[in-house]
């Protein structure tokens, strides 16, 4: 494991054991399974397709465009989509905006 990568998954599970943290991807995982029962495969793609742009929103949004080499959740420094940081990220730490 790079240490970028070692030192987020330390920081994540200490907030998860601290209670300040809430990973989406739990969250995701769970209105995934959700929706479905509820919609057809083409909404569920839809779905996908908008929390693939709000991830690399996301990314962006908190990844400054001159230090994306130094950075954790630069996708390209991770080897990881946009989606996979995503998930990594808690629920506190997006701005509501």
């Amino acid at each position: 494991m790079p240490p970028a990568a070692g030192g987020r998954y330390y920081r994540a599970a200490m907030g998860i054991i601290e209670g300040t943290l809430t990973p989406l991807g739990g969250l995701l995982d769970r209105w995934d399974k959700d929706r479905e029962r509820m919609i057809s495969k083409a909404s569920r793609a839809m779905d996908q397709a908008a929390f693939n742009h709000f991830a690399e929103y996301v990314i962006e949004a908190k990844t400054p465009r001159d230090s994306c080499g130094a950075s954790e959740l630069c996708a390209s420094n991770t080897n990881a989509s946009p989606m996979d940081a995503l998930r990594l990220i808690g629920i506190q730490q997006i701005e509501p905006r």
